[in-house]
């Protein structure tokens, strides 16, 4: 049994490098703090290790000056990253059950299934379905439950079955132009993930503190913990939408 997509494993790689990155800011900066006291001191035994890929060059205020606002930067640098590794994990995963299924073969086949059972109807079913092709009367409710149940019981497709195709057609033309906004009603309608209204209220809080960081907005109100936290709920939704598609998604259909 597959036990996780491909595109998780991905999304899992980038999250932690992301967060790792944070954690090694989180030990060298505040190091390099007292480093720079000391030197300024003139301690012995202390002094600013030349850096990488730049020219030693940078004077010890100007160091302290930038060392001020890591924990804003970091914070958010991580929301930027974590949010657009999830954005890419859903359409890779989407694009993971396209290719299991093959799109062209998923619709053909759902097209034969509602077109086949629309073509096959026996006598029986015809006489069955005609008790059910009038307005509902509430006197007829038990005789209505009655010809419902005979139907479900042979291969007769009602309604909500021969919507599939477009339903199916729909879902990966929309996960083609998907924008972030739209990835809750993805998952919870296209893909049926469990999502409550809190978390849905949650994502988009995240989706609308990234979009004020990208766009340079100066009022955002986050900082490092905060950031911290979007990282855990995108990645353990993340995790939840991948168990949910490897078990209910990842199910061979045809030969």
């Amino acid at each position: 049994m597959i036990s996780h997509t491909e595109s998780l494993l991905i999304l899992k790689t980038q999250i932690q490098e992301a967060f790792d990155f944070i954690v090694l800011n989180c030990y060298s900066v505040p190091n390099l703090k007292t480093v720079l006291k000391k030197t300024e001191k003139g301690e012995a035994g202390f002094f600013v290790s030349s850096p990488d890929h730049f020219k030693d060059t940078t004077e010890i205020d100007q160091l302290k000056e930038i060392s001020k606002n890591y924990k804003k930067v970091l914070s958010r640098q991580l929301i930027l990253s974590s949010f657009s590794y999830f954005e890419s994990y859903i359409q890779n995963v989407i694009s993971e059950v396209y290719n299991f299924h093959d799109r062209e073969e998923m619709l053909a086949l759902a097209y034969s299934k509602t077109k086949g059972a629309l073509d096959s109807l026996s006598t029986v079913e015809i006489s069955q379905k005609r008790k059910l092709q009038e307005y509902k009367k509430k006197n007829k409710e038990l005789k209505y439950k009655k010809y419902i149940k005979l139907l479900e019981e042979g291969n007769y497709k009602f309604p909500t079955d021969l919507f599939s195709y477009y339903g199916i057609k729909k879902f990966f033309e929309d996960a083609k132009n998907m924008k972030s906004v739209d990835i809750p009603d993805l998952l919870r309608d296209g893909l049926h993930v469990d999502l409550t209204a809190k978390e849905i209220e949650s994502f988009h809080n995240i989706r609308h503190q990234r979009n004020k960081v990208a766009h340079g907005d100066a009022d955002v109100n986050l900082n490092l913990k905060k950031a911290i936290e979007y990282n855990k709920f995108l990645r353990e939704l993340s995790i939840r939408v991948d168990k949910q598609i490897i078990e209910f998604y990842f199910v061979i259909e045809k030969i």
